[in-house]
């Protein structure tokens, strides 16, 4: 198993931003994602401009951009890789 490329965006903009030169000692293993819901039965009944919540978690950010791309619920901006990417907040 490899690390996740968002664990080293995390670790390599760390490095940056302290000065440091940390590096990976090893792996974890990443738990598969879940979406729940009580009113829909699949991600293709959700309508347009539904609202969904998720982790603001910056080593999970990557992963629920690329789920919701993949699934082609988001669409991100050209070049932007779900990794490096930030949500825009609507709070």
């Amino acid at each position: 198993m490899q690390t996740t490329s968002n664990t080293l965006h995390i670790l390599t903009n760390f490095n940056k931003e302290h000065n440091q030169d940390l590096v990976s000692v090893g792996n974890v293993h990443i738990e598969p994602m879940a979406i729940y819901s009580k009113k829909y039965k699949s991600l293709k009944e959700l309508p347009d401009n539904a609202v969904v919540y998720a982790s603001t978690n910056p080593a999970e950010v990557g992963r629920f951009l690329s789920f919701f791309t993949k699934a082609g619920l988001i669409k991100l901006k050209d070049g932007c890789e779900p990794c490096n990417c930030w949500i825009k907040r609507h709070c």
